[in-house]
């Protein structure tokens, strides 16, 4: 299975909106998986989509509720993404632990047993918030944002090949990838590396 995962929202931002501030937002990131005869790959996962933040942050366009027409075009406003209003900052940190924690029962593990998490880079406090609530140091992380910003959904591959290259993983390793999107949409996964 090959997953690609672009990410150039620099053109696509509505730049008028309140909450608007700039931010890289470009990236990309793919990643290769294949069935081994070696042993688990992937471990568990768990998937939320939750409209209740759908207001917040989005591309309004397109759909039934709004079709693109030559004048929503034109006004350039909905046909782009609009940061709407402010996500509380509890989403991820209370979210991201809570599924992180479910994905860790399904596979019988706890967070002693977890090398790497990697996170989407948001927000380092963030990170760091999560991490203390999990109990485990930040040195069983890997951050990506200070070397490129915010690339948006590709921040996960990019960070994850980034651990890769700076050996932070090895054969056997237990790895958690936990994610979260506009709507809501948060997204939890274990491999075994």
């Amino acid at each position: 299975m090959f997953i690609v995962i672009p990410k150039s929202s620099a053109e696509q931002v509505n730049r008028t909106g309140a909450f608007f501030r700039s931010s890289k937002a470009t990236g990309a990131g793919a990643l290769v998986l294949q069935a081994s005869d070696e042993g688990p790959g992937f471990l568990a996962s768990k998937l939320i989509a939750d409209g209740s933040f759908s207001d917040y942050m989005g591309i309004y366009a397109g759909g039934t509720r709004m079709p693109i027409t030559e004048e929503v075009l034109r006004e350039g406003r909905w046909n782009k993404v609009r940061f709407a209003q402010k996500y509380p900052p509890e989403v991820n940190i209370e979210g991201w632990p809570r599924m992180i924690r479910d994905v860790l029962a399904k596979c019988k593990f706890k967070v002693d047993d977890i090398a790497l998490f990697l996170f989407t880079q948001v927000n380092l406090s963030t990170i760091k918030e999560v991490m203390k609530i999990l109990e485990a140091p930040m040195e069983r992380t890997h951050t990506i944002m200070q070397k490129w910003g915010y690339t948006g959904s590709a921040c996960i591959p990019m960070a994850l090949d980034d651990a890769v290259r700076e050996d932070r993983l090895k054969t056997g390793d237990n790895l958690i990838m936990c994610a979260s999107g506009g709507g809501l949409n948060m997204a939890c996964v274990a491999f075994r590396w």
